[in-house]
């Protein structure tokens, strides 16, 4: 079966191309900027079994890559009453099943590969990516995972992953800004009391709508799930006919079939009609099931051969007419709003519609009205641009579809400030207000370029972004994904072709339809989210305390090694030889290497099989050499590149992006011509329009109040010190001080001119471009637009530098930042580790940031179930600077116990007591995991730009580098660590403090809001002082 992703003829954003502009050199030609997209077509194989199960496979060769995601037709609608959360706590367990000697989550990753799952209130899915020789043992796992989907799990581990849930809960619900919004927005708009459609397929109405009930379930609920009831979720819902798999990747799609078929091996009964399957298990001899089987396939293979040929049906009916019937909101009193509590700063109000539900030919539509309605309540609450000011009443806003099977839910966010001027009440009030602009754009009668304007740019900007994923496998939401998701629920496996297609056909009054009927006033639900107090955060540590069964899982620590990990690999057998088996390096024999006579370095590397190209102009060196803290900031928002030219890089379906470092496209390969214009444009000296004093000065004082506002954070706090910390008295340890950027519009444009022309130069610059085109006309077109690049400044043309080494060493530290209201706390911990070059030393560190990270993680979450998540890096900054970072959110009661197994994890790794196999597990999982790396194009654009023109010979050095890695590297690189770590603990000090001195270690409790209020002006402070009085009076009174 063939899919055709898409072609397409136009867009809306065509304009006249700008003349060609007159340079030093010469003149930047102009282009077309019309679009020029090739056909694309992906090829895949489809096969639909008579137990219900799919299987879809499609072949993309760019990298010995493969993608497997499986989708289950199975979410939290289903959890047991009192069991809400199982089907999320099952997702967690999957992954401690074993079916073998490994358990899924370690053989999956000593494979190289990488892993997630998700839970949602229709579905369940599984994403793995990993190197092509692992797809059958990865599709074999996804078939046991539907015959026993928990074996050998044990009563202990779902107490363990049950603990693991409740952390995600405080992390995504009770410590994040709006999370316990979620479930009352889902109250209100699918409330109780209603008869709804046998949504479950039990045989009657529901008695509450799927989406009523929370996914994670409840520290109560999570408390009642044991190991049975896992069983039996299980075994009612991993089911055949529930499931839709796709793979893809590096594979002929003529062997796709008997790839499968080797996967299923021993569990053919998933892929037999019911009767037969029945048939199959009943028999106990082998010889029976051989015979048995030889008999039924050829039925498979004629029943494989007739789905094919037909459209396959849809989970969701599109055009049943009660799909467009949805449950009445409940009544809200406008002035009385229901109030939750939640992690936010200040009041933010929650405004909420449901919609019919996604998949259909009208989600698009619905996806782009949610896009449309930011902007339409931003003129609403300030018309005149005025939140844009730095006392502005609106901290943030945002508009955004969720879509599921059975309904879409639009959110809209505005979160207030300390200056807001309006009642949270008057705010949902005037979200309302501004829905009459939906219509106001699509009246004929009416014109208005600038709403116009916005469709357009919306529209296009989602098809660009689509375009632009294509060639994407390599990453858990590619193409894998986002397939699996699309064919499971609408039967069409055209996912790209066939959105694309919806997108183009979107038009004002479709949109216009949607908003009239279901983004309404009448339709609306409203929540405000208010901050937290110390109350509230008590009982909700109370309500998690009185099921937890985190003290029993802390007390479990494994017997043995082999109880706590197993290995595939056989450490004495990996060497150099098997691990240069294992690393695939990108393929530079076809790259075009040359230098311009300006001195611009050219790499042109052919790749990839999507129509695609991307193209990055990078500087050499370390922008933080400059000489005055803020000089390259500054200098860099003095002046308007040619990025504002007139042409859209839209009108060609491409994008456009840029730091102070590099400048990047992405566009469909036809159009390289337009991307190395725009480019150009944007770095070419002559076309530079520098700012005024005036708005260099507005810029400073913003910045200033900028770095105020986040100050007022205890995170931000424990950001700066640890880099204060860590690098004494360098330039990587320092931060700008409000004053420091009130300093830099007094610098004399000369400099900031300098500056500029000194790092955007072509001898200090190199040009990459990767993708789908011919070498030579690549090369022609680069010459074409940058041979007249010339450098304009007057010192001597060069490079840039880089940083030098630190001098001093930091001294072992643990600062604790009070958060009184954290209900979990944030431990970071860092440290210098003895490094000098990047390309040498970065193998080696990064052994030992992977071997520390599975140890921390090991010992925080899949043992003691104290955090959701624990891991542990490398960082390698500029001139070859090195360090160890460790982190992890953990509940706060078990904040004594990180912090001692942190220091002894670095104890040990600095003693070089670390196992052999660990290290031989580290070096075949990073060897393996290469490829997945480098897939896409701009995977592969990325890995070219951080290695360099210069020092493309470190692909052939890794392998060795990487095999050379043993436990006396883990000693010398971590000899600067040990006994000079530096510590941030984020959360309520009353909870932490006690621990740290039962473990007895020193520490230091921050004052950091008297850091905030040392920052503020003498007005600013008194201001300041005023509204937190008022706050604390309001509080008062409320209680």
């Amino acid at each position: 079966m063939l899919a055709s992703v898409f072609m397409l003829s136009s867009m809306s954003f065509a304009q006249e191309p700008d003349a060609s502009i007159t340079v030093v050199g010469g003149k930047i030609p102009k282009a077309d900027y019309k679009l020029k997209l090739d056909t694309y077509d992906i090829q895949l194989s489809d096969y639909r079994f008579p137990s219900g199960l799919r299987v879809l496979f499609q072949s993309e060769r760019s990298q010995p890559v493969v993608a497997i995601t499986t989708v289950f037709d199975r979410g939290s609608e289903y959890d047991p009453e009192g069991y809400e959360g199982i089907a999320h706590i099952v997702e967690h367990l999957a992954f401690r099943a074993k079916h073998g000697e490994v358990k899924n989550w370690d053989l999956i990753k000593q494979m190289g590969g990488s892993i997630n799952a998700s839970t949602s209130v229709d579905w369940t899915n599984y994403m793995t990516v990993a190197p092509r020789d692992a797809l059958v043992p990865l599709l074999r796992i996804e078939a046991l995972r539907m015959q026993n989907g928990v074996k050998n799990v044990t009563q202990q581990d779902v107490e363990t992953e049950s603990e693991i849930a409740r952390n995600e809960l405080r992390m995504r619900y009770e410590n994040a800004a709006v999370g316990a919004a979620w479930d009352e927005v889902a109250a209100a708009l699918f409330p109780m009391g209603e008869e709804y459609p046998d949504y479950n397929k039990d045989g009657k109405p529901d008695e509450y709508h799927p989406y009523y009930r929370s996914t994670i379930g409840s520290h109560e609920s999570i408390g009642n799930i044991d190991l049975k009831t896992v069983q039996e979720f299980v075994a009612d819902n991993y089911r055949p006919e529930n499931t839709t798999i796709v793979v893809v990747g590096d594979f002929d799609l003529a062997d796709a079939g008997q790839l499968l078929l080797e996967a299923f091996s021993g569990s053919e009964e998933l892929l037999l009609a019911p009767e037969d399957a029945q048939t199959l298990l009943s028999l106990e001899d082998e010889q029976k099931q051989i015979k048995f089987l030889n008999d039924t396939m050829p039925k498979v293979f004629d029943y494989l051969q007739k789905a094919g040929e037909g459209a396959y049906p849809s989970r969701v009916d599109c055009s049943n007419p009660d799909r467009f019937i949805l449950p009445t909101p409940s009544k809200q009193d406008p002035d009385n709003l229901p109030r939750i509590q939640g992690m936010v700063d200040y009041n933010t109000v929650v405004v909420a519609w449901s919609l019919p539900g996604g998949y259909c030919d009208d989600e698009p539509v619905m996806q782009m009205a949610g896009s449309l309605l930011t902007n339409y309540v931003r003129q609403e609450l300030y018309p005149s641009w005025e939140y844009q000011k730095e006392d502005s009443p609106l901290s943030g806003l945002g508009c955004f579809l969720s879509p599921e099977e059975y309904a879409s839910t639009l959110y809209c966010f505005v979160e207030q400030s300390a200056s807001a001027g309006y009642s949270p009440e008057r705010v949902a009030e005037k979200v309302k207000d501004a829905l009459y602009r939906q219509w106001e754009q699509y009246d004929p009668n009416m014109v208005n370029t600038f709403l116009e304007w916005n469709f357009n740019y919306a529209r296009s900007n989602t098809m660009a972004s689509m375009l632009q994923s294509v060639d994407l496998v390599s990453s858990l939401s590619g193409r894998a994904t986002t397939t699996a998701m699309f064919t499971h629920f609408t039967g069409d496996a055209s996912y790209f072709s066939t959105n694309m297609n919806r997108l183009n056909n979107i038009t004002p009054s479709s949109t216009r339809e949607v908003a009239q009927k279901y983004i309404t006033r009448e339709r609306a639900v409203a929540v405000i989210v208010e901050p937290m107090n110390e109350e509230e955060k008590e009982r909700r540590e109370a309500s998690a305390q009185k099921e937890s069964r985190s003290e029993k899982v802390q007390e479990y620590h494994a017997t043995t090694d082999k109880d706590r990990y197993t290995s595939v690999y056989d450490a004495k057998q990996v060497d150099v030889e098997l691990i240069k088996e294992q690393v695939v390096s990108p393929d530079l024999e076809n790259i075009n290497q040359f230098t311009l006579d300006n001195g611009l370095n050219v790499s042109i590397l052919p790749y990839g099989e999507a129509p695609l190209v991307r193209v990055a102009l990078k500087v050499k060196g370390d922008v933080r050499t400059e000489e005055i803290p803020g000089l390259d900031l500054i200098a860099e928002r003095a002046w308007y590149s040619g990025d504002k030219s007139r042409e859209s890089l839209l009108s060609v379906a491409g994008f456009m992006s840029g730091s102070n470092q590099s400048v990047s496209v992405s566009l469909p390969s036809g159009n390289l011509e337009e991307g190395l214009n725009k480019i150009r444009w944007a770095i070419e000296p002559s076309n530079m329009e520098w700012s005024s004093r005036y708005d260099l000065k507005k810029r400073s004082k913003s910045w200033a109040k900028s770095t105020k506002r986040s100050s007022k954070e205890p995170d931000t706090w424990a950001s700066r010190m640890m880099y204060e910390a860590l690098f004494p008295e360098h330039v990587l340890g320092d931060w700008m001080q409000p004053e420091e950027y009130l300093d830099l519009y007094k610098l004399p444009k000369e400099d900031l001119q300098e500056w500029v022309y000194s790092k955007w130069q072509p001898a200090n610059s190199e040009l990459f471009v990767v993708g789908k085109i011919d070498s030579q006309e690549a090369e022609e077109l680069v010459r074409r637009y940058f041979a007249n690049w010339q450098y304009n400044g007057t010192k001597a043309v060069a490079e840039m530098g880089f940083l030098s080494q630190p001098e001093q060493l930091p001294n072992q530290a643990i600062f604790v930042y009070d958060k009184p209201i954290a209900t979990q706390s944030q431990i970071s911990l860092m440290c210098r580790m003895d490094t000098s070059d990047k390309f040498k030393d970065g193998p080696r560190a990064t052994v030992v940031g992977n071997v520390l990270s599975e140890e921390v993680w090991r010992r925080l979450r899949e043992e003691a179930g104290v955090t959701y998540g624990a891991y542990a890096y490398d960082a390698l900054y500029s001139g070859g600077i090195g360090a160890l970072g460790m982190q992890s959110l953990v509940q706060n009661n078990a904040v004594g116990f990180a912090v001692e197994s942190m220091y002894e994890i670095v104890d040990a790794g600095s003693k070089g007591e670390v196992r052999p196999q660990s290290i031989a597990d580290a070096q075949m999982s990073l060897a393996r995991e290469f490829a997945l790396r480098q897939q896409s194009g701009s995977q592969m654009l990325s890995r070219l730009m951080s290695i360099g023109t210069q020092n493309f010979d470190y692909f052939d050095q890794y392998a060795l580098r990487l095999s050379a890695v043993s436990s006396s590297d883990f000693e010398e690189l971590l000899a600067p660590c040990v006994g000079k770590e530096v510590m941030t603990i984020v959360g309520p000090k009353e909870q932490i403090v006690p621990q740290l001195e039962e473990i007895g270690v020193k520490y230091e409790v921050v004052d950091w809001m008297a850091k905030y209020e040392s920052l503020l002006s003498p007005k600013e402070l008194k201001k300041y002082q005023k509204n937190k009085e008022k706050e604390e009076n309001q509080e008062t009174a409320k209680n």
